[in-house]
């Protein structure tokens, strides 16, 4: 069977015999389903940093005269802040095999991973 390129951007590859991504080499014949994954973002860092500001707010309650506790707690509840803001939502192309669920790629591009779908499924339909 001749190769017919489907897809192709940066390392990531995608024909009717296989699909590439950086160092991860998918047969098609092997790919069972693809899904369109939209990854939840990591509430741990946030919590992280709102643990560490009510510590520092409890021991400025408890001893005010502590003046360095005061900018601490600031600048712990402007790093949660920015982590918050400049968190972007991940994608991942999800690929299904017999030997089970595979994330292929994570871009936090939505329509990159969106075309890298559809040309995933495109290529299962042209294999047959």
């Amino acid at each position: 069977m001749e190769e017919k390129i489907i897809y192709e951007h940066r390392d990531i590859k995608v024909s009717n015999v296989r699909a590439v991504f950086g160092d991860k080499t998918f047969s098609m014949s092997n790919i069972t389903s693809v899904m369109f994954i939209k990854i939840p973002k990591v509430i741990r860092l946030y919590g992280v940093t709102i643990i560490f500001f009510a510590i520092t707010i409890y021991y400025v309650s408890k001893d005010s005269s502590a003046t360095w506790q005061i900018p601490t707690a600031i600048f712990l509840a402007l790093i949660g802040a920015l982590l918050i803001i400049f968190d972007r939502q991940k994608y991942a192309v999800r690929i299904g095999t017999a030997g089970g669920e595979i994330n292929a790629i994570i871009l936090k591009s939505e329509s990159e991973i969106k075309s890298i779908v559809d040309s995933l499924n495109e290529a299962i339909i042209k294999r047959g």
